[in-house]
């Protein structure tokens, strides 16, 4: 009987018990145990590609975007957005407090050009 109360020591092996106890006299012993493969490779067969097939693979890898750039690409986008919601509530609290928006927007445009310089 195998005993899946202990874990093996060794890859590929069980420990097999006699049944009984152990206050009892239970006995073990290390059996091998083999897995069947359970992946069974597909019968290869040879096909013949049209040109047609070809061209519109070809078609097909010229529209594709690498995904870790489309990644980059929206989370820019989500950046911008968030900037711009930023902006839109320092504006919102110049004009709640009647400070001046120009000034605002010439220290905002010094900022961004000093980002540029760096």
């Amino acid at each position: 009987m195998i005993d899946k109360t202990v874990g093996s020591p060794l890859h590929g092996y069980e420990f097999c018990t006699n049944g009984k106890s152990l206050l009892n006299g239970q006995k073990r012993a290390l059996v091998r145990v083999v897995v069947k493969n359970k992946y069974v490779e597909p019968p290869k067969t040879s096909t013949t590609i049209e040109a047609d097939q070809v061209v519109a693979k070809n078609e097909t890898t010229e529209n594709y975007l690498f995904p870790a750039k489309v990644m980059n690409d929206l989370a820019r986008k989500k950046q911008q957005e968030q900037v711009l919601k930023d902006i839109k509530c320092d504006m919102m609290i110049c004009d709640i407090e009647g400070w001046d928006k120009s000034e605002y927007l010439n220290d905002l445009k010094k900022l961004i050009n000093s980002l540029g310089s760096k």
